[in-house]
């Protein structure tokens, strides 16, 4: 396993956000969006970190427990 700083991921499938770490709230659900591959993001908020109304504005399919 090698560990990779945040900005050099991109051309991602999904996005699992399992923790809320402030990084992530920092980065905004729409750079999280746009690090993914050419296709329709899914990113799956296990702790409910963004907002419905967050992901509406974006292309992407945003599933939140």
């Amino acid at each position: 396993l090698e560990l990779r700083d945040i900005e050099e991921i991109d051309q991602l499938d999904a996005v699992i956000l399992a923790v809320s770490h402030s990084v992530y709230f920092e980065m905004g659900l729409a750079e999280i969006a746009r690090r993914c591959g050419d296709g329709k993001a899914l990113i799956m908020d296990v702790k409910g970190l963004f907002s419905q109304e967050d992901a509406d504005t974006l292309d992407a399919d945003y599933w939140q427990l």
